[in-house]
């Protein structure tokens, strides 16, 4: 969606910065437009639908219907929420673990790892008041340091879709959020909006979702959300490559 520097464009963008590109595995989305006519609504969160422990996995297939690799999204309570997303694919395994508050689900820190034949890579994110400070690790143990001014109510983008389950979905509903995106150093303006209730059928079973499309000005992205408790992601199909993820086993945690 943001970039074309990913073999598998699951969702893809790449890490612009003085010393080396760095292609990325991202799921999640990079994302700025006005919402069709949608009356957008102040971004409220419930609380999160979700308990200690739970694990989801997901089957990734790229834009011909092939399989492209897994992924497996991990949720840990601690003062706040750990999120732990690991993505295999194509000879790549890439791991981004981020810790939130709890109610909002604010950034606090965050850690991207790529490993491939040719190395391994790192971004570390520190997230403080109206900033972010950053430092980058490249395949040749290069480390360069960098800090972005950031709205203070922005998430990070590679926990969007946990954000998504957490708003009040329903007919109708739109809302917008700002997105950091530590792959670039920039923030985008996500306009969220309910299409539809649907019915769909992926590895894990056939349920009835909520249509959630998110939307940039370079494309859309098509999000299917569990409408019951604990709104888990079904589905997510990236509108700018045609990648998708279909929810294959899930452990709901305690």
């Amino acid at each position: 969606m943001c970039g074309a520097s990913c073999e598998l464009r699951v969702a893809s963008c790449s890490i612009i910065y003085k010393y080396r590109f760095i292609p990325v595995y991202v799921a999640v989305i990079c994302l700025l437009v006005s919402c069709g006519g949608a009356e957008i609504q102040p971004l409220t969160l419930n609380a999160p639908p979700w308990r200690n422990g739970e694990t989801s996995v997901y089957q990734i297939t790229d834009s011909n219907g092939v399989a492209a690799g897994t992924a497996r999204y991990e949720l840990a309570a601690s003062d706040g929420w750990t999120i732990r997303r690991e993505i295999v694919a194509q000879g790549a395994t890439e791991t981004v673990v981020i810790d939130v508050s709890q109610a909002e689900l604010r950034p606090q820190n965050s850690l991207l790892t790529r490993v491939n034949p040719d190395g391994e890579q790192r971004v570390k994110s520190t997230y403080n008041s109206g900033g972010v400070d950053m430092e980058l690790t490249s395949v040749q143990n290069i480390t360069t340091y960098q800090h972005f001014d950031i709205p203070s109510d922005a998430r990070e983008q590679e926990t969007l879709f946990h954000v998504v389950r957490a708003l009040p979905l329903a007919t109708g509903y739109a809302t917008q959020i700002n997105s950091f995106v530590t792959t670039s150093g920039r923030i985008d303006r996500v306009t969220v909006q309910v299409v539809k209730a649907e019915t769909i059928t992926v590895p894990a079973g056939t349920i009835d979702a909520w249509v959630v499309e998110l939307e940039t000005r370079t494309g859309k992205t098509s999000a299917w959300i569990e409408r019951a408790a604990p709104q888990r992601l079904i589905k997510y199909v990236d509108g700018g490559n045609g990648g998708t993820f279909e929810l294959s086993e899930y452990t709901p945690g305690e």
